[in-house]
């Protein structure tokens, strides 16, 4: 099973949707106004993403103070690969009985 970037996102959906209403409007100004909202309530949005944002931050770094005490953990808690299509039909092949 293949995760897609969304499912894994610590975001909701109507926090996506308000990061991407002011990339594309340029402000939280004009954001608000295409979305019906005030603009309060981004604000009080970007408080939220920000708060996500501290506590993953500080999750990151609690586990890296934990990997510089073991080489053990250095080597387990390394950054996921993901195969690409041609490493995964390479590997199924390999695996054909």
């Amino acid at each position: 099973m293949t995760l897609k970037p969304e499912q894994i996102s610590w975001l909701t959906a109507y926090e996506e949707r308000i990061l991407e209403a002011i990339i594309e409007k340029g402000s939280v100004k004009a954001a608000a106004l295409e979305l019906n909202l005030s603009p309060p309530t981004i604000y009080n949005v970007l408080y939220r993403i920000r708060t996500k944002l501290i506590k993953s931050q500080n999750t990151v770094n609690r586990i890296n103070v934990y990997k510089k005490q073991s080489n053990a953990l250095k080597r387990l808690l390394v950054p996921i690969k993901r195969p690409t299509p041609e490493e995964v039909k390479e590997e199924e092949e390999e695996w054909e009985w």
